[in-house]
């Protein structure tokens, strides 16, 4: 995956982002493995000053593709507010990156597992599957790799990026779960999701040790199938999306000048 946010107004561009902290305005939630909350400064609450005149709920795929047939798109998010259970998105729709807003969009994320909102002006948004690498780390298995015999940290750190790196781009940082625990005298462990420890003994098997893997409980929610919402260069990984219009758009061929 290429690092790259969503600030494309074309969905085939929005590919990755990076996970550090950045901005002035930054969200971290995490249900799984909390890493933070609402710093001070968050610009959150509701959408005030907007006509909240409430529409028909619709899917995320919907919306999605009712601002995909919006030409010279922009979608920049107004405001977010976490309550119980849920996390509310307010998105406006601008007829480009400098242009009015001509729609204005209430999105709803329920079962959230995590949420990274770094900037408000994003671009573009896009809807990634339970395939998705940020989607599988927030309800994988956790698990161990154990080997034994003395190895080149140096040399070893480089292949288990590389495969790191192929498994999740740029989605789940590597420092997360690279730190290599001593065991005992020449045993050695890393943890982490499943399907990356997975990636890893093979890293350590094709350089000569004969890893294990060890399951560690039992998956996170088993009924689960959380997606991700990209916007920007932030997302929300979450089991269920809905959205509704809280305003009618404006005919963008009448503002055409």
């Amino acid at each position: 995956m290429a690092r790259r946010s969503c600030a494309s107004t074309r969905r085939t561009a929005c590919k990755g982002l990076t996970w550090q902290h950045s901005g002035i305005i930054d969200l971290v939630f995490r249900a799984v493995e909390p890493r933070g909350g609402f710093p001070r400064g968050c610009r959150v609450g509701s959408c005030a000053g907007l006509d909240c005149t409430r529409g028909l709920i619709m899917l995320i795929e919907e919306v999605i593709a009712a601002v995909d047939l919006l030409p010279d798109r922009w979608v920049r998010l107004d405001r977010f507010i976490r309550t119980s259970g849920a996390l509310e998105l307010c998105f406006g729709i601008h007829k480009g990156r400098r242009g009015g807003k001509v729609d204005t969009w209430f999105v709803t994320c329920l079962g959230v597992h995590e949420a990274k909102i770094t900037a408000l002006d994003g671009g573009g948004i896009a809807l990634y599957p339970t395939t998705h690498p940020a989607a599988r780390e927030c309800v994988a298995r956790r698990a161990e790799v154990r080997w034994s015999g003395a190895s080149d940290n140096a040399t070893l750190l480089g292949a288990l990026y590389q495969a790191h790196t192929e498994v999740v781009g740029d989605w789940i940082p590597f420092e997360w779960y690279s730190s290599i625990k001593t065991i005992a005298e020449n045993k050695f462990s890393l943890r982490g999701p499943d399907f990356l420890m997975r990636s890893y003994a093979k890293v350590l098997r094709a350089s000569g040790k004969a890893p294990k893997i060890i399951l560690r409980g039992n998956l996170n929610s088993k009924s689960a199938r959380p997606r991700v919402l990209h916007f920007g260069d932030s997302y929300v990984v979450a089991n269920t999306f809905t959205a509704d219009r809280y305003a009618k758009p404006k005919d963008l061929g009448a503002d055409a000048k």
